[in-house]
């Protein structure tokens, strides 16, 4: 008997731990908030007032009161309010109420009726930017004076921005004492028209005249990659403060590439179902499709196999089995080069020391491939890096182009679905001489990918992430001998520095 007491006491005992973590995880934060409600008034008849405009700050919902003069404001979160109450005809009052939780907070607003002698604001005069202004910065104050007839009114503004050619206006300030009012998240090269609403306690208004500046032309960014944003992937241009979007699409952008002449960006984009190259401008503008007959597709190919011809006046680019070559216009498309028999070329380079170009090339499976060089005419082609396990990839040109950047899973692991276990970034000599393992440095449990080198040949900048799947692409930098590994963006793909 006292044995079998003992046992159940142990096991109640055992029990009691993960009864209360079980307590602990099933708790859930209830929801705290209460009721606002109130009736609206005339100070003089004590008459209750109708499609009275009420709002609170914080912001809840704007309602207006109904025929007996009430209004009624559900799941307000508890806390300190100001409720506005305004009315054309009547001066504008609030009301300070604290909200409890699961209470009703009720007030009474008393409005006290225009004698008849109000007058309307005087027209807001600009000060800051002055109109037609140029090279605002992306993030500008604007200031403007107001005033009114009456003195003793005292006065709210609403701020309204408008980009030039886009008919959406944005809200900029409303119902704010203040005279100045920050436009940040603004474009570059582009004109922006805003006005000033002025309105007094008696709810008239007065517009000032609209006024227009442009801001400053797009700073010559060192870095391009892509990032996903609400389900695509758009290209993005930085350096190590800002960072500016250069597409908005629904479709998929990958691969972005700086012109060597640098002033053209080129990417591909499944806009038209397959992935097809475009460029643009630097700052986004003039998208130009640039390949038509054949798409940038292949064996695990999703717009990745391009490159831009050493002197940027073409590009060559990957089309299953073949190489094609065309003016940066999208003329002249002619075939440089074939793959070996049941080979895919993918991702390719070329570099003018020597007019080398080198591809990848692969089977069926994502990690069956290997590395070719060839003549920038198509001929010569020649085994640089044979098939071995773990995926090999991203061959890239150092500036002389006597290196070659690559990627190679070292664990040999060969996934149906991609997925790298340990990919090191490699630096080999063109004649084989020497081969340096760039990633010694890397953590475990991490892959590095993509690797480009610097302007001026003495940095990578590469991809890194976690090899789990589904992992965020971080955007990172390492000298050529793998030391000073630093990160340059939280976020990022496809990286290129120019």
């Amino acid at each position: 008997m006292y044995k079998n007491f003992v046992s159940l006491r142990l096991l109640l005992l055992a029990a009691l731990p993960l009864f209360w973590y079980s307590c602990k995880e099933d708790t859930v934060e209830p929801h705290v908030s209460g009721t606002i409600t109130g009736v609206v008034v005339e100070a003089e008849t004590n008459a209750v007032l109708e499609n009275v405009s009420i709002t609170s700050n914080p912001a809840s919902s704007a309602i207006a009161t109904d025929n007996t003069g009430r209004f009624q404001i559900n799941e307000v979160t508890v806390g300190n309010y100001s409720v506005t109450a305004k009315k054309v005809g009547y001066r504008t009052t609030s009301v300070n109420i604290l909200v409890a939780r699961d209470k009703i907070s009720d007030i009474r607003i008393i409005l006290e009726k225009s004698d008849g002698t109000n007058k309307a604001p005087n027209k807001p005069m600009l000060a800051l930017p002055g109109n037609q202004s140029e090279k605002q910065p992306v993030s500008v104050r604007l200031v403007w004076s107001g005033s009114d007839p009456d003195e003793e009114d005292s006065l709210t503004y609403t701020v309204e921005l408008f980009e030039s050619g886009m008919a959406a206006k944005r809200l900029i300030a409303q119902n704010s004492k203040d005279t100045s009012a920050v436009a940040d998240g603004l474009k570059y090269n582009t004109v922006y028209y805003w006005q000033v609403t002025a309105q007094d306690p008696f709810s008239l208004e007065t517009k000032s005249d609209i006024w227009s500046f442009r801001t400053l032309d797009m700073p010559n960014f060192k870095y391009l990659f892509v990032k996903e944003m609400s389900g695509s992937r758009e290209v993005f241009t930085a350096d190590s403060i800002s960072q500016v979007r250069l597409t908005n699409t629904a479709y998929q952008e990958n691969q972005p590439l700086l012109s060597p002449l640098r002033d053209k960006i080129a990417f591909t984009t499944n806009e038209y179902g397959q992935w097809h190259i475009f460029t643009m401008n630097r700052d986004g503008s003039n998208k130009r499709r640039v390949t038509v007959s054949f798409p940038v597709t292949g064996y695990h190919n999703d717009g990745l196999g391009y490159a831009w011809s050493p002197d940027g006046s073409q590009l060559i680019y990957a089309h299953y089995d073949k190489i094609y070559k065309i003016n940066r216009n999208g003329t002249g498309n002619q075939l440089l080069a074939t793959a070996p028999a049941n080979r895919h070329f993918r991702q390719l380079d070329w570099t003018d020391q020597g007019n080398k170009i080198i591809a990848q090339t692969m089977g069926t499976e994502i990690f069956d491939s290997e590395l070719y060089l060839m003549n920038d005419n198509g001929t010569g082609m020649t085994q640089f890096l044979g098939n071995m396990p773990g995926r090999i990839e991203s061959p890239s040109f150092s500036i002389n182009g006597q290196n070659v950047l690559f990627t190679r899973d070292v664990e040999g692991f060969n996934a149906a679905n991609g997925r790298q276990l340990n990919s090191h970034i490699f630096l080999m000599r063109l004649n084989k001489s020497d081969t340096i393992d760039l990633s010694l440095q890397k953590p475990a449990g991490f892959n590095d990918t993509n690797p480009r080198f610097s302007p001026n040949g003495a940095q990578v900048i590469f991809e890194q992430a976690s090899n789990a799947v589904g992992s965020p692409r971080e955007i990172w930098i390492m000298d050529l001998d793998g030391n000073n590994r630093r990160k340059l963006f939280n976020e990022g793909e496809m990286p290129d520095w120019k």
